[in-house]
C-alpha cells in the first residue's frame, strides 16, 4: 500500500507532494489525463514577455512573466520578481516627473522672473574664459543652458557653444536671443543624462547649476555622460549651491565637496575649487575646474 501523502504548502513545484516525515521516501504521483497521455509530465519554459521597466531609472525592477509552453496541460501563469540587470548600452534618464516640472516652470513664467535668471555672465566663467581655463574657441556644452546667458557669452567670445535643456520653453527663450543678437549658437532640448552628441565631441563643457538638480543616485551617471561627450584633457567648469546653505528655498539637492568628488573622481581630475560664501545671495556656492582623465583612475591601494 503507497504511504499517504500530504499536498505541499510552499515548494516550489506545481502539483507536488510533500510526505510526512515518519514515512519512507516515496514518488510522487502523476498529473492527472487531461485528454493526453498521463504519463507525460508537464514542461515550464521561463521566458521574457515585456518588461514593465521604464527607462525612468527610479523605477522598480522589471518583472518578468513565467509561463507554460503549449503542450498537453495548460498552467496558470507564474509571476516572478527577478532583480534588475543593466542592459548593454542603456543610459538612464532624467525622470518623467522632473521633465515635467521644468516645462511646466517655464511656460508657467517669463524666463526673466525666474529667480535664478540673469542677463549677465556668470562671474565664475568670466574668470575662466580670461584665465584660459579652456582652450579658446574650442567647442564648448552649455549643459543645463536655461534662456542661454551663458552660452551667447561664450558664443560672442569666439567659442562654438552647443547648449540643451530639458525645458522646451528656455530653449525657445534661448533662441530668440540668440537670434536677436545675430549669434550661431546651437540651441537643444535634450536630457543631460543621454546627451544628443557622440563621443568626444566637445573640448569643454560648463555647467552652473545644472549639477545640484540631479538626483543623488544619477550623479555616477551624470559624471560619466559627461565623460563621454569630452575629450581627454578637456575642461569641465562646474558651480553648484552646496550643503552649507541650510535655507527652505532653493535646489532640492545641495552636495557636499565629498559626495561630488565620489561622483567625478573616476571620470575626472580635480585641478581646482573654490567655496563661496552667500554675499549677494541666499546661497552658498562651490566652484571647481575639472579636466577629463586621458588614462582610466589608478585602482584603490
Amino acid at each position: 500500500m503507497r504511504p499517504r501523502c500530504a499536498p505541499r504548502t510552499n515548494g516550489p513545484d506545481h502539483g507536488g507532494y510533500e510526505r510526512f516525515p515518519t514515512e519512507k521516501p516515496s514518488r510522487a504521483p502523476r498529473p492527472r489525463d487531461h485528454g493526453q497521455d498521463s504519463r507525460a509530465r508537464p514542461r515550464f519554459e521561463a521566458f521574457p514577455r515585456q518588461q514593465s521597466c521604464r527607462l525612468d531609472p527610479g523605477c522598480e525592477s522589471p518583472w518578468i512573466d513565467l509561463s507554460s509552453e503549449k503542450g498537453s496541460r495548460t498552467a496558470d501563469r507564474v509571476v516572478r520578481h527577478v532583480p534588475r540587470r543593466k542592459a548593454p548600452g542603456l543610459r538612464p534618464s532624467v525622470p518623467t516627473r522632473v521633465r515635467e516640472q521644468w516645462g511646466k516652470t517655464y511656460r508657467a513664467t517669463s524666463y526673466r522672473e525666474l529667480p535664478w535668471f540673469s542677463p549677465r555672465l556668470y562671474p565664475w566663467l568670466k574668470l575662466g574664459i580670461e584665465q584660459r581655463w579652456i582652450r579658446p574657441r574650442t567647442r564648448i556644452l552649455d549643459v543645463g543652458c536655461g534662456a542661454g546667458t551663458n552660452s551667447l557669452f561664450l558664443a560672442r567670445a569666439g567659442f562654438r557653444v552647443s547648449g540643451i535643456d530639458l525645458a522646451p520653453g528656455a530653449i525657445e527663450a534661448a533662441r530668440r536671443r540668440s537670434a536677436h543678437l545675430g549669434l550661431s549658437v546651437d540651441f537643444r532640448v535634450g536630457d543631460a543624462l543621454r546627451l544628443p552628441f557622440s563621443d568626444r565631441t566637445f573640448g569643454g563643457i560648463v555647467d552652473v547649476g545644472c549639477y545640484h538638480t540631479i538626483p543623488v543616485r544619477l550623479r555616477a551617471a551624470y559624471s560619466r555622460e559627461l565623460g563621454r561627450v569630452l575629450r581627454p584633457g578637456g575642461r569641465y567648469l562646474v558651480s553648484w549651491v552646496g550643503r552649507e546653505s541650510t535655507g527652505s528655498f532653493g535646489p532640492p539637492h545641495r552636495p557636499s565637496l565629498e559626495e561630488t568628488a565620489a561622483a567625478f573622481e573616476g571620470e575626472f581630475l580635480f585641478l581646482r575649487t573654490e567655496f563661496e560664501p552667500p554675499r549677494r545671495g541666499p546661497f552658498s556656492s562651490y566652484h571647481a575646474v575639472l579636466e577629463r582623465r586621458s588614462l582610466p583612475q589608478p585602482p584603490r591601494r
